[in-house]
Parts: structure tokens; C-alpha cells; sequence
């Protein structure tokens, strides 16, 4: 039988909410006599949505990086710390989540080729672990672990695809909650990675031909961010074909629509 199964990031969410969950009647007086930062609003930016004009006068902040911006988050977190950091209860609630979240988590084996695989998490992991086996009464082996990429859990893996007859397993890595994707090939056999990495990878699927040989994905010519705090439009997705074993420079443009550059692409492979 599977048990209840998620994704131990969700216990730093939880632990998060933690410090949302001790307010007490005495402390709202404390909140109304606080010195709130006042955002500025800024006319310069006007859309025009069928027709209307609307001002987006908070646009300045949507960039993470300003200097205005940084100030501004600057002076909230020197209230909203303080506040949640005197709290006491909020250590006590999080010591109590902590110890209802760590308990073993296994998801259902799904079977690709000649083997199953399946989740675990021991309780508190950042990541699940995928592991294999060849028949469901053998004994597991870990076949990616993504703890290993990162002491502080921030390089994830954030989607997998088997090719039809299970002999490879394309996977996505994205560091720092990034959109931005690597997309690496791993021998199901061997447990190896192929030597080919293909980049700029971003808002994709992984959709295998049946002959094995390959898959689409789509990609943008922009120079990536990893920082997870990107918000510049990406425009012009472009869907590639990738052989098995190739560079990423040999790959197959199949289809670009330059006329539509906020298009996306979602591609699976019919027969």
C-alpha cells in the first residue's frame, strides 16, 4: 500500500506559515503603532487593455533589483523580522510541525522498460529520492538522489520523462526556484548521464518518439537566469528535436512563430 505522500519542501512552507500563526489580540495594537513603509506610486506606467487605459503605479517594484526596490524591502523586513522573530509561540509551532512532518514518505512504483520506480523521503529531506528495482520484491537502489547537487537543498529536480522503452530518463534541473531548466539524460542501466546538457530550457515538456531516438522540447534564445527572480517577458520559444547522443547545437528546429513572440508551445508526440 502507497502512504500519504508530498514533497518535503512543502514542510519549509509549513514552518514558514508558522510565524503567521501566533498573532494575539495584544499584538495588533503593536502592528497600528509601527511606522508601515509607504510605497510610491509611479503614473509613468500606463496599459491600454481593450480599450481602457490603467495605470500600474506599483510597476517599479516588480523589479527585484532596484535600487528603490531593495529599500523598500529593506525597511519592511526591519519590521515584519522583528516582529515575527519576538514571537515565542512561533518557535513552539514550528517545533510541533517539524516532528509531524518527519515521518517516512513512499509514493506508488510506476514501471518504465524493464523497472519500477518510486519516491522516498525519510521524513525531513529536502528532496525525494528516486529509487529503482528490477522486480518488486527486490531490494531498492537509489537511482537520483538531487540532495547531493546542493548542501543548502536550492538546485531541484523539477520534472522527468522515460523514453518509450525505458532505456533513458531525460530529467530537468532548476536551481533556486528558477523556470529556467537543464535538461540532462540519464542510462537507466549504467545509471550514468550522458555527455550532452541542453540549456536555456524554459516553460517545456520532455515528449519522447517511439523509436527512442529522441524528444521534443522548447527553448528561448535568451541568456538565462538562475537567481529564481527573473521577471523580464521571455519571447520567441522555439521547439527542438533532440537525438539521443548528440550536442544540443546539432538539434532540430521544428517550429518558431516569430509573428507571435508570447506564444508557447505545448508539444506531445501522437502516432
Amino acid at each position: 500500500m502507497c502512504r500519504s505522500f508530498g514533497h518535503a519542501g512543502f514542510a519549509g512552507y509549513y514552518l514558514r506559515l508558522a510565524g503567521l500563526c501566533f498573532l494575539r489580540r495584544g499584538y495588533s495594537n503593536l502592528i497600528n503603532k509601527m511606522e508601515y513603509p509607504i510605497a510610491r506610486k509611479d503614473f509613468s506606467y500606463v496599459d491600454k487593455f481593450h480599450g481602457v487605459e490603467l495605470f500600474d503605479v506599483y510597476r517599479w517594484l516588480e523589479d527585484p533589483n532596484a535600487d528603490e526596490t531593495q529599500i523598500f524591502i529593506e525597511k519592511q523586513n526591519k519590521i515584519s523580522r522583528k516582529f515575527i522573530e519576538e514571537g515565542s509561540d512561533r518557535y513552539r509551532i514550528e517545533k510541533k510541525l517539524t516532528k509531524l512532518w518527519n515521518y517516512p514518505k513512499y509514493s506508488c512504483p510506476t514501471k518504465h522498460g524493464d523497472y519500477y520506480y518510486f519516491y522516498v523521503n525519510t521524513g525531513l529531506q529536502n528532496h525525494n529520492v528516486l529509487f529503482q528495482q528490477k522486480h518488486l520484491v527486490d531490494e531498492p537502489k537509489v537511482f537520483l538522489d538531487p540532495n547531493t547537487w546542493s548542501e543548502d537543498g536550492t538546485i531541484a529536480l523539477s520534472q522527468k520523462s522515460f523514453s518509450e522503452d525505458g532505456t533513458y530518463m531525460a530529467y530537468g534541473i532548476s536551481e533556486n526556484g528558477s523556470d529556467w531548466l537543464k535538461i540532462k539524460i540519464r542510462n537507466v542501466i549504467s545509471g550514468g548521464d550522458l555527455k550532452e546538457t541542453l540549456e536555456k530550457v524554459k516553460f517545456s515538456e520532455i515528449s519522447w518518439t517511439l523509436d527512442n531516438k529522441g524528444f521534443f522540447y522548447a527553448k528561448y534564445d535568451q541568456d538565462e537566469s538562475a537567481d529564481g527572480a527573473e521577471v523580464k517577458q521571455n519571447e520567441n520559444q522555439k521547439l527542438y528535436y533532440h537525438y539521443v547522443g548528440k550536442q544540443q547545437n546539432e538539434d532540430i528546429l521544428v517550429a518558431e512563430f516569430p509573428e507571435e513572440p508570447s506564444w508557447r508551445m505545448n508539444r506531445k508526440a501522437m502516432y
